[in-house]
């Protein structure tokens, strides 16, 4: 199946059920930041944090005063460092691992008080597609190990943030998020990959401009 006909005929179908309630606002928005993740691994190996960038843009439907339905597409970069002992060598050997991804997050918003500034929390679910992944070890860079990961990824949302009024159409909002991965994301050993699983773990730190339609 195509894992781009299968983002876009959810994402597409939820954005009807938002539809057909009775929206009270439409908004769209773009949004960039910080994604701080790191990989829960099992079969050999120890991880720690990786930084990568997340831009994206989002739609998003008023459903009543307090609840919104909301879908984005973004980029976003996820990694980890291991550190395996191989048969070739007693010494550990440390290897980053770079991960690109396509996600589609489909959640729903709600606001927490009203006027300006709105706090709000928010849950969901994230869709993603694997776009590139690469490894640097002992000065070996750029290694493609796409190969070693599965293609698609699910995850859970929750997260929270501040919408404040700029003007009337326009609002800046910053978000909080914490994504956890449902599905392993390891797929295929190599020698050095020699973990059985693997799972992201990310916190998201957003800031974005929103505009009233």
């Amino acid at each position: 199946m195509n894992i781009f006909r299968l983002l876009t005929a959810v994402c597409a179908g939820l954005a009807v059920i938002g539809f057909a309630a009775e929206a009270q606002s439409i908004s769209v928005g773009v949004y960039g930041g910080v994604n701080v993740s790191t990989a829960e691994t099992t079969g050999g190996g120890t991880n720690s944090e990786h930084y990568g960038p997340i831009a994206g843009a989002a739609f998003e439907v008023g459903l009543m005063q307090t609840l919104a339905f909301r879908a984005e597409a973004q980029y976003v970069q996820r990694g980890g460092t291991l550190q395996l002992t191989t048969s070739s060598s007693s010494t550990p050997i440390t290897t980053q691992y770079t991960l690109d991804y396509l996600e589609i997050p489909i959640n729903v918003r709600l606001n927490l008080n009203q006027g300006s500034p709105t706090f709000y929390a928010y849950g969901g679910t994230t869709l993603g597609t694997l776009l590139a992944a690469t490894a640097d070890r002992d000065g070996q860079t750029n290694q493609d190990v796409k190969n070693s990961f599965e293609t698609m990824t699910i995850s859970l949302d929750i997260g929270g943030g501040v919408d404040l009024a700029l003007s009337e159409a326009v609002h800046l909002r910053g978000d909080l998020r914490y994504n956890y991965a449902l599905t392993d994301e390891a797929r295929q050993q190599q020698e050095f990959f020699a973990v059985d699983s693997w799972k992201s773990r990310a916190v998201k730190g957003v800031v974005g401009l929103y505009f009233q339609l």
